[in-house]
């Protein structure tokens, strides 16, 4: 797909993307997660400030994902979220550890 320039169908590889609002996950990188879905596997990519949720699995994309993937032609939608993260968790999960 990617060698012959194709994008290939929105059911074939969807990415959606999900721009995190709040002050601290607006200014962190979260890791790559593997997740379920509505019982369908996806990955959401952590990007500075955004995640991008790709789908991984050959069954249809869940509601309401369906309509809001990337694809050509289309306009480009892109959800907002909060992270869900605070600085008091942050600090307490990675940077109050013992020393091993």
């Amino acid at each position: 797909m990617l060698l012959e320039k194709n994008p290939g169908s929105t059911e074939e590889f969807p990415v959606f993307l999900v721009r995190l609002v709040d002050e601290v996950g607006s200014g962190t990188l979260r890791g790559t997660e593997r997740r379920n879905r509505e019982g369908v596997n996806v990955y959401d990519l952590g990007l500075p400030g955004y995640i991008a949720v790709v789908k991984v699995d050959k069954r249809p994309t869940p509601m309401p994902l369906g309509p809001r993937v990337l694809a050509p032609g289309q306009p480009l939608i892109i959800g907002l979220k909060h992270s869900n993260y605070s600085l008091r968790d942050i600090k307490s999960k990675f940077l109050d550890k013992p020393d091993r």
